[in-house]
């Protein structure tokens, strides 16, 4: 994942810290661009069927067409089969699960989750446009924030920026 592939998923994640809203749409204006053969890691079997009955490599590619595509979601983690008939005919769509890893289900938690396993190689660059966080913390752009948010547990949210001590972590 080259710096370009990873400056797009800046802004999809903070959206995600500051609104852990369903609507993927402004989420994904940018995040269409990722490459998701360089930079992603997978943790362990990540092969996932979705109701566009296609099997998606990994989290990263399902994320893309999540992105293209808001209606689709998660059948099952697995490859997607199909039984087909003595004509050759495609039927169904066997619901297989196979996972040997325990994965979120909602959407918003797999983009996290792809964000964040990037993260450390993410520039964030001099920008200076703060943010102050629920931590107390002022950050010095969108994207220190957003790599913050990676680390923590619990709930990473913008405050006035009166809020938030004299100095800037990043």
């Amino acid at each position: 994942m080259d710096a370009l592939d990873i400056k797009l998923w800046i802004p999809v994640f903070v959206l995600i810290i500051i609104t852990r809203s369903e609507d993927l749409n402004s989420m994904c204006n940018k995040a269409t661009d990722i490459n998701c053969d360089h930079g992603y890691k997978a943790e362990g079997n990540e092969l996932l069927c979705a109701t566009d009955r296609r099997t998606y490599q990994n989290l990263c590619y399902f994320v893309k067409a999540k992105c293209s595509n808001q209606d689709l979601a998660i059948l099952h983690f697995g490859p997607c089969t199909t039984e087909t008939n003595n004509d050759n005919q495609t039927l169904t769509t066997k619901s297989i699960t196979r996972s040997t890893t325990q994965l979120p289900l909602d959407e918003l938690e797999i983009l996290q989750k792809v964000f964040c396993s990037t993260s450390k190689n993410i520039p964030c660059g001099n920008d200076h446009k703060p943010i102050c966080a629920s931590n107390g913390q002022l950050y010095q752009n969108d994207c220190e924030f957003a790599k913050a948010g990676c680390n923590r547990t619990d709930r990473l949210d913008i405050l006035p920026q009166s809020s938030c001590m004299s100095h800037i972590i990043g």
